[in-house]
């Protein structure tokens, strides 16, 4: 897969992948507004917003430390400059300096440019986990995830920042572009259950799920909401059936009578709702020549009467 020309910042969970799911979605609509709420790299919307499916986006983003690099693209236009002065120095040196040369810049950005420091963190990171050790390999040195072009991408960034907005809470950011006329791409941690995977990925990763989805079934305009599969992910679909069992015994503990009374009844938090669609989606995971396949859970919601779920 080609890289988007906007894939600037990675991260783990990264939606690249996710791209031709999302153009089928949205079809020939064009929505006035995009909105990720959980921006990580970004790249969903910035494409988007690049390819003139949208004329605005609004992007959010908790991590102090991913936020000082989206400060810094969308304001700083010296930052493209010292992102290409530094990837023609470092290319210049031999495939077995490069790593030194990464890590001597990694420990004085940290300093020095916190923006910098952050897009070398995520591009040098095993898989974009800033938990992780590193990954510069001797045989393609920076090239293994440092594309030769970021500086132009970011340039590009610089050139779209008056149509971008940035927030810091996703929810504040889907209820400021709440409009019938708006999409929204929804990839939150995953952190659901005790077992998700966002536990170990990101720095932050506890999210108010409930709140997040009483915000889309109130939502106006139409979604597509990605998750992990699990029993947590699954109860927004679905209708619980709460019971009691009682048992009546004798004297010497023998069963006489046992009968279920239903107590409750509760529909999930998006169950039945208009325009809804929910579906597995397969992707590979693992970096570049993957072949371990990964399902995952897309929940979507279109205008009943209009744009056809793809």
């Amino acid at each position: 897969m080609t890289r988007p020309l906007l894939y600037i910042l990675r991260s783990a969970g990264s939606k690249c992948w996710f791209l031709p799911y999302i153009r089928s979605f949205l079809g020939d609509w064009t929505p006035r507004t995009v909105v990720e709420p959980f921006a990580g790299s970004g790249v969903a919307g910035l494409t988007l917003l690049d390819e003139g499916y949208t004329k605005r986006l609004v992007l959010a983003e908790k991590d102090p430390a991913l936020r000082e690099f989206w400060q810094a693209g969308l304001n700083d236009p010296t930052f493209s400059q010292r992102v290409g002065a530094w990837t023609e120095q470092a290319l210049s040196l031999p495939l077995a300096a490069q790593r030194d040369f990464t890590l001597a810049s990694i420990a004085e950005f940290e300093r020095s440019d916190k923006a910098f420091w952050i897009l070398l963190m995520t591009r040098t990171k095993f898989n974009a986990v800033l938990k992780g050790g590193f990954k510069i390999h001797d045989v393609r040195g920076i090239l293994t995830n440092w594309p030769p072009n970021l500086a132009s991408s970011l340039e590009r960034l610089y050139v779209l920042r008056e149509r971008i907005d940035l927030f810091e809470d996703g929810l504040k950011a889907l209820e400021y572009a709440n409009s019938p006329d708006n999409y929204a791409f929804v990839d939150p941690p995953y952190s659901a259950s005790k077992n998700s995977p966002g536990w170990q990925f990101y720095a932050q990763n506890e999210l108010d799920h409930q709140a997040l989805l009483k915000t889309l079934a109130a939502w106006k305009g139409q979604w597509q909401l990605t998750y992990d599969i699990s029993l947590e992910t699954f109860k927004p679909l679905t209708t619980i059936i709460r019971s009691e069992v009682t048992v009546l015994r004798d004297e010497s503990g023998q069963i006489i009578a046992e009968y279920e009374k239903q107590t409750e009844t509760s529909d999930g938090i998006l169950f039945r709702m208009p325009g809804l669609e929910w579906t597995f989606v397969e992707m590979l995971s693992g970096g570049r020549g993957a072949t371990r396949k990964k399902m995952e859970l897309v929940i979507q919601r279109s205008h009943a009467t209009g744009i056809a779920v793809g």
